[in-house]
């Protein structure tokens, strides 16, 4: 039996805004009563194992310096360095702001603790970059006016038959599965590197990490193997090339 509307039904929501593409996406999701003692028992569980996915695993690596103390090789070549005072983190307790720490938060996902990431405070203080979880479809699909969509069909298939267990065909201008937010390839980018300096990105999809290095004056070099997603990179660098021109 219905009881009510499931306060997270998402009717007025696109793909585009959500972490995670469920089904019920642009649909009215209900609260219902379980109708038998098994159901009853079952109330608050879960289909399988599917926690918020949340969290993104980035490894830093660099490669071993050609002196014999960081000291030196940043003498010799500005490397073996991060740049971590230009990644503080504003908060209210003094005037330079919290040290960089190896996870990045956004939103309020920490509840409280949270002031310390607080999206409002980058936006006030007109900061370069925050931290975003998940780029939006239109900043995905920047500069792709002329690229006729297409259907990308996600195949899920069980492990024990590989049968398909879950199809959602949706229409998009930029079909990449992993499309990374500008303002934390900025971020990142920012925390390694100087103005002048090249940027590599040996698998660069649909161009997210050449356009946050051109966009912080950073030469860059970006390798795909995917003719679809070098053209569409190529678009997306043409079109933030042309918003840098204008501004």
């Amino acid at each position: 039996m219905v009881i009510a509307r499931n306060p997270n039904s998402r009717e007025n929501c696109d793909r585009s805004n959500t972490i995670y593409e469920s089904g019920t996406v642009g649909k009215t999701a209900y609260i219902t009563q379980p109708a038998t003692e098994i159901a009853k028992a079952l109330d608050g569980a879960y289909a399988g194992f599917q926690p918020k996915p949340a969290v993104e695993v980035i490894i830093v690596a660099m490669k071993p310096c050609t002196e014999r103390t960081y000291t030196e090789q940043s003498e010799a070549n500005g490397k073996g360095v991060t740049w971590l005072d230009d990644c503080r983190i504003p908060n209210n307790e003094n005037g330079i702001g919290r040290f960089p720490a190896n996870l990045i938060v956004s939103d309020s996902v920490l509840g409280e603790h949270s002031k310390f990431f607080d999206l409002n405070r980058w936006a006030e203080e007109d900061l370069p970059f925050i931290c975003l979880p998940k780029a939006s479809r239109k900043e995905k699909e920047a500069g792709l006016d002329e690229v006729a969509e297409r259907i990308v069909q996600e195949d899920y298939r069980t492990k024990e038959n590989n049968v398909p267990n879950k199809l959602r065909p949706e229409p998009r201008k930029n079909p990449h599965p992993t499309v990374k937010p500008l303002k934390l390839m900025a971020y990142l980018i920012t925390m390694g590197s100087r103005e002048g300096d090249i940027v590599l990105d040996p698998f660069s999809g649909s161009g997210t990490t050449c356009i946050a290095a051109m966009m912080l004056n950073r030469n860059f070099i970006g390798i795909e193997i995917s003719p679809e997603y070098h053209e569409i990179a190529l678009k997306r660098l043409e079109h933030y090339r042309r918003q840098m021109a204008a501004a």
